[in-house]
């Protein structure tokens, strides 16, 4: 992830999972076991993918190079 962009499509995917999980636990929780692993590994890979970005984003706050939009 070189710039802010990279960070705010990583950060938005992970908000797309946490809606995924959100929406799994309200329906289909309580179907199978199989739907509660999926939902773990959707809860987790979401989690991952925002504090991976609030990290990058903290890492470089301070770089120049980092908040230009352009490549």
């Amino acid at each position: 992830m070189k710039n802010i962009k990279d960070d705010l499509i990583v950060f938005g995917m992970g908000v797309i999972g946490f809606v995924i999980t959100f929406i799994m636990l309200k329906f289909l929780y309580n179907v199978n076991q199989a739907f509660k692993i999926i939902t773990f590994v959707v809860a987790m890979l979401s989690s991952l993918f925002v504090i991976g970005a609030a990290h990058h984003f903290c890492k470089n706050f301070t770089n120049g190079n980092y908040w230009k939009w352009k490549d």
